[in-house]
């Protein structure tokens, strides 16, 4: 919906829900529980449990609560490896670990 097309709204909530979730085998969360979100399989071999900053900007701009977009702006703010800037993909454990300059 976030581009203006249109949709089933059940299998849109399913969708969603899976991919920002355990069951998504993709997803991961940092050991204290404080970042996530998902990644992909083809960065796994320089980051095993990788997560993609951009899927969670789109996780944010596709959620309808303020607690999950402010959550998600945190989780980004938080998570730069020390550089200021975003990275294709980090590991939630350590951001520090990430791909791409």
């Amino acid at each position: 919906p976030y581009l203006g097309y249109e949709i089933d709204a059940r299998v849109y909530q399913n969708t969603r829900k899976f991919i920002l979730s355990k069951d998504n085998p993709y997803y991961q969360e940092s050991r204290d529980g404080k970042i996530k979100g998902y990644g992909s399989p083809h960065m796994q071999m320089r980051i095993r449990n990788n997560i993609w900053p951009m899927g969670q900007i789109v996780q944010g701009l596709t959620s309808t609560k303020l607690s999950e977009k402010l959550a998600v702006l945190k989780m980004l703010v938080s998570t730069d490896g020390g550089t200021g800037r975003m990275h294709e993909s980090y590991n939630p454990n350590n951001p520090s670990y990430f791909t791409r300059e």
